[in-house]
């Protein structure tokens, strides 16, 4: 049961988050990103769509699910939880809108390698894969614009679901993220940027 739960507060964040960028902007290059952080800070469930709230996790967590350590970090999150067997038909997550990241993506129409900086995005010339040669290469944080669901910096997303608590329904678990292609290049007209893409997540009752 809790693998399905983390598993929609993580890859809602992506999904509902960026579905709509490519109505404003275009898609042009994928890269695997070194860091992921995502940074989950509430998850809640409902048995009444919404009336009254139970509390699965309620403190603050950044993830870098681009690491071997994240799976263990994000089953801990919403593992140990006593809620009250029943049905659960909404939930509820509240996230940070800013995603920190690292890596590169090349493009072969501009026959340019764009590159994370703490400063923002940028390139050098050629198919480059030696971070050495990119200047300033480093940990970029990927704000996404107020709006909608993002107020005061944070995503507070609900959605309707239908999901079982039992007596016997595991408490613990271990998840794994596969990052590969999720570092988005997207073109602005003349000007490039980056967004996060969501990760293939699974996990294991332990």
């Amino acid at each position: 049961m809790l693998r399905r739960i983390f598993y929609l507060s993580i890859f809602f964040v992506s999904l509902n988050l960026f579905a709509g960028t490519e109505l404003f902007a275009q898609r042009v290059a994928r890269g695997t990103p070194s860091i992921y952080k995502v940074t989950m800070i509430k998850l809640e469930m409902s048995q009444n769509s919404g009336t009254t709230w139970f509390t699965v996790a309620d403190s603050q967590l950044e993830l870098d699910i681009a690491s071997v350590e994240a799976g263990q970090k994000a089953g801990d999150w919403v593992s140990n939880v006593s809620l009250p067997i029943g049905t659960y038909n909404r939930m509820r997550h509240t996230v940070s809108a800013t995603f920190k990241m690292r890596g590169y993506a090349y493009y072969n129409t501009t026959n340019r390698t764009y590159f994370t900086t703490p400063n923002g995005i940028s390139n050098v010339v050629g198919n480059v894969t030696d971070t050495s040669q990119m200047p300033s290469y480093g940990e970029q944080s990927i704000t996404i614009s107020e709006g909608g669901e993002v107020s005061g910096g944070r995503v507070v997303h609900e959605e309707e679901d239908n999901i079982a608590i039992s007596a016997d329904a595991p408490m613990r678990e271990r998840v794994t993220f596969d990052v590969t292609n999720t570092l988005d290049l997207y073109q602005e007209g003349v000007n490039y940027v980056f967004y996060p893409a969501p990760p293939v997540v699974d996990s294991i009752p332990q």
